[in-house]
């Protein structure tokens, strides 16, 4: 069984999905470079903080805007609208169940690109 399968955990609230990853054996950085590779998924804006927990970035998928962000030493992700369907949502969840590693060479080429983004998702 993939490691991040124990770490993944689902909540259905108002009819959404939203994810949780327990523990900070992921960066958020490399989720992101890891949710890039699903087709059609693109980050389209990034903010952190060096020194802080704060991390948030927003991203599209199908026409849809989703949310990665990390509070305490978690991960999450959500739709950044209601009218989001959850066939969609799941499909971002299933692709993160089969998470590959990202090589370091990625994870420097994806700091460069995120850092590069706009802060603000408008």
């Amino acid at each position: 069984m993939n490691e991040i399968r124990k770490r993944i955990q689902i909540f259905e609230t108002d009819n959404n999905l939203s994810l949780t990853i327990k523990s900070f054996n992921y960066s958020p950085t490399r989720i992101l470079i890891h949710l890039e590779r699903l087709e059609g998924l693109k980050v389209i804006s990034k903010r952190s903080f060096l020194l802080t927990d704060e991390f948030e970035a927003y991203f599209t998928y199908k026409t849809h805007t989703f949310v990665l962000f990390t509070p305490f030493s978690e991960i999450e992700i959500e739709p950044d609208t209601k009218e989001t369907p959850k066939e969609v949502t799941s499909e971002i969840f299933e692709h993160l169940y089969h998470y590959k590693m990202v090589w370091l060479h990625n994870y420097i080429y994806g700091l460069i690109k995120y850092a590069l983004k706009p802060s603000n998702k408008r």
